[in-house]
């Protein structure tokens, strides 16, 4: 096909965007049923996994059905439009492979972008000099975008940056006869529906640490404590505003807003230094819970507010912090069930002052079994393996 061909041959940009619709429907529900459902997450290994898997699957199924003799992927087949190149013939898979990867070149751009953002938060915060570049960055993926497919309704040949890219022409199909490619499709289905659902599931995810969770960095431990004439004791009225002012940040504690993280079951994480099988709870096993938790870990106590209902729930911490004040912290509470009892995976650490992910503080996991004379044990662990009893008792305004 000549460059110089009549335009009404050139698919116009109304027909393209229809297919592209068509194509996103097909590769979602392809996703879902190989893959399962998407992490809400985009920072932890399984998630990670997931997205690169999702990214192979539609390069391969974009390449594969244009460079076939069908010319189309099945969007552009139901919009009677095909793939040539510059000379009206079939294209080959290579060049299909540059055409979708001139798509998502602004993704490329996005990341790169996304990961400078991440060495300036590290680095200086906000403030950092790298969030400039960062913000250039986002500015060129979302124009890249943008452009990039608008392109389509002003070249003479109605070519998209991809299209140019490629040296690719997206045309009204003349309806020659041609099959779809089966074979190659249905290997690439088998192969992601084997990873998917049978690798991915093994993968950790969630930044809760689905290891194991630990408490907050702190500055080392003296080896030798103070006497009591250095430190005094703090007299009882001290002692009083101290339990109320933590009963006061207990107090505000809800269960709104709570971010579920689904994690497939069953599988065998590492709690509290060893391999324990989770699973789904019972129904036997929800219930609400409003219970005040004491700990203490590495010689730092620990306060905290738990709220269940159903299966999830939330969790508030208070600590004393490196400047002689307190630290209060929420996250997502997720209920499972395991052969040592009931597991309670935390989720999303949040510093309740700043509204911002904790960076030091990583979630909580609790085992908690009822024992045979009715009492009840709670444990919770560190990321080191380290163990620590938990005190349990209703949640109150007594001290």
């Amino acid at each position: 096909m000549s460059t110089t061909a009549n335009s009404t041959k050139y698919a116009n940009f109304f027909k393209r965007f229809i297919a592209v619709l068509i194509d996103g429907i097909i590769l979602i529900i392809f996703g879902f049923i190989a893959f399962g459902r998407q992490p809400n997450e985009i920072a932890n290994p399984q998630a990670i996994m997931y997205n690169i898997l999702a990214f192979i699957s539609n390069w391969l199924y974009f390449a594969i059905m244009e460079s076939s003799s069908l010319q189309a992927t099945l969007g552009k087949q139901l919009l009677g439009i095909a793939v040539t190149n510059t000379h009206g013939n079939q294209i080959s898979f290579g060049q299909a492979t540059a055409r979708y990867f001139g798509k998502v070149i602004w993704v490329v751009i996005l990341i790169i972008g996304l990961l400078i953002g991440g060495i300036g938060e590290s680095t200086g915060g906000h403030d950092s000099p790298y969030w400039a570049v960062a913000g250039l960055l986002f500015i060129i993926s979302f124009l890249t975008l943008i452009i990039g497919y608008i392109m389509a309704l002003f070249t003479p040949e109605k070519q998209a940056l991809h299209d140019i890219i490629a040296r690719c022409l997206v045309v009204n199909d003349r309806g020659t006869s041609a099959t779809i490619p089966w074979k190659p499709l249905i290997i690439v289905a088998i192969l992601a529906m084997f990873v998917g659902r049978g690798i991915l599931p093994q993968i950790p995810g969630s930044n809760n640490s689905l290891t194991v969770n630990s408490t907050p960095t702190s500055e080392p431990i003296p080896t030798e404590l103070s006497s009591p004439a250095e430190t005094p004791s703090p007299s009882p009225i001290e002692t009083r505003e101290i339990r109320s002012q933590i009963l006061n940040h207990l107090e505000g504690l809800t269960l709104d807003n709570i971010q579920i993280t689904d994690i497939a079951t069953p599988r065998t994480y590492n709690i509290c230094g060893s391999p324990l099988q989770l699973l789904m709870p019972n129904k036997n096993d929800q219930g609400e819970i409003d219970w005040k938790l004491d700990w203490t870990q590495g010689g730092i106590a620990y306060v905290s507010r738990l709220k269940m209902h159903g299966y999830s729930g939330k969790m508030r911490s208070l600590f004393p912090d490196d400047k002689g004040g307190l630290t209060t912290v929420d996250e997502t509470m997720q209920l499972y069930t395991s052969a040592k009892g009931l597991v309670l995976l935390g989720f999303n650490p949040v510093d309740v002052e700043t509204q911002k992910l904790s960076k030091s503080y990583k979630a909580d996991n609790l085992i908690i079994r009822k024992e045979l004379d009715s009492s009840i044990t709670i444990i919770n662990c560190d990321n080191g393996g380290n163990n620590s009893s938990v005190i349990v008792e209703p949640f109150g305004k007594t001290p």
